[in-house]
């Protein structure tokens, strides 16, 4: 039950990170377009988050995080860049397929970058908080064992 609350930080503080690095590589690829950095982020933040809601990819995420329970620190952050994949198509239908094909292309690649990324730290940052709650001495976290 401990590792409930460690979970959903973690967890958090990926989507955090994913939101704000997206928000940055869209500045990177499309410019701030008459607006501050500061306040072009802060929008595309707001509007990354919704989509992130509207698609249903912070269910996804979190339910993946929470159930995950394989020991390979590669496999969740593979598992959680293939949902953005699925979850970045729906919401390219919802909005009509708005953005040209080069641009689609670079934020694909982009975006499963910084997933991977975020959620591989998230995955140590996990592993190393939860170290020693498992059977003593084999350094089988608690999450293994549920």
């Amino acid at each position: 039950m401990k590792l409930i609350p460690k979970l959903l930080t973690v967890w958090f503080f990926e989507t955090l990170s994913e939101d704000f690095l997206l928000g940055l590589a869209v500045i990177a690829m499309l410019g701030v377009r008459g607006y501050g950095v500061g306040q072009r982020l802060a929008f595309l933040m707001w509007a990354i988050a919704f989509a992130m809601f509207t698609t249903g990819y912070l269910l996804t995420t979190l339910l993946a995080r929470a159930l995950w329970t394989v020991n390979k620190l590669w496999l969740y952050p593979s598992a959680a860049a293939i949902l953005f994949l699925v979850h970045f198509q729906i919401m390219n239908w919802e909005m009509g397929g708005e953005w040209e094909p080069q641009i689609k292309i670079r934020i694909r690649v982009v975006g499963v970058c910084i997933v991977f990324a975020c959620t591989l730290l998230g995955s140590l940052a996990l592993r190393k908080w939860t170290r020693g709650t498992g059977k003593e001495g084999t350094g089988e976290s608690a999450r293994s064992l549920a």
